[in-house]
Order: structure tokens, then sequence, then C-alpha cells
């Protein structure tokens, strides 16, 4: 990420220490035909802004690193706001469904003086 040659990413004891989590990350995106699939429970992502600060408009990107903390080559990628969509509150539906009762089969209706359901015929 970045074209410029400052990154001290990976100077980072704790950062190094949290991306270790993300080995298992690795197997699942980048899985080996043979081997069972595993539940990840941890990850470690990374909120990033990439820009020189000059033009006043820096893109910010959620990323998910290997656990060697790989910037340039990661498992996951994608702009905050794109990211951010998917946990927003999903639109109403219309609830076109029509009931239909199978051929042959009696409604049955509750009577008003109690809880005994008697056929309509």
């Amino acid at each position: 990420m970045g074209t410029s040659k400052w990154n001290n990413s990976a100077r980072s004891k704790k950062k190094l220490e949290l991306v270790q989590r993300n080995a298992l990350a690795k197997r699942l995106v980048q899985g080996d035909l043979f081997q069972r699939e595993t539940s990840i429970t941890e990850l470690a992502i990374f909120i990033v802004t990439e820009g020189d600060g000059a033009n006043g408009s820096v893109p910010i990107f959620v990323v998910v690193t290997d656990d060697t903390l790989d910037f340039k080559n990661t498992l996951f990628r994608e702009p905050l706001s794109l990211f951010l969509q998917r946990y927003q509150q999903p639109q109403d539906v219309i609830d076109r469904v029509e009931v239909k009762l199978k051929v042959g089969v009696r409604r049955q209706d509750k009577q008003q003086s109690g809880d005994e359901i008697e056929p309509k015929t």
C-alpha cells in the first residue's frame, strides 16, 4: 500500500503479535485442496489511510494482512465506505406471499367465547 519508501508497519512488536492470529485466515483464503476448512474465531484487521496529505483527500481502507504483516500483499483490502455498507440496516421487504389451504382441508375458526375450535362448515 502506498508508493512511498516509508513503511513503519513491521516495527511494532504488538502489531506482529496481533497478526499471528491471521495465519488461519491465510489458510482460508489461500487454502489447500486436501485440508479441512477451519473456522476463524479471532482476526486482526487494520484501518489504514493512504496519502501524503497534499491533496486533502485521504482514502481509508479496511485491511487484513497475513501473519507477516505485509501491507503490499494483503488477504483483504476494501474501502471503509464499502465495508460499512454491508452492516447498514436492511431495507423493508414487501411480503407478497398469499396463504392458500390445500384442497379438501376444512378451515377452523376460533369462537369468540373461548379457546375451543370448531370446524367451519
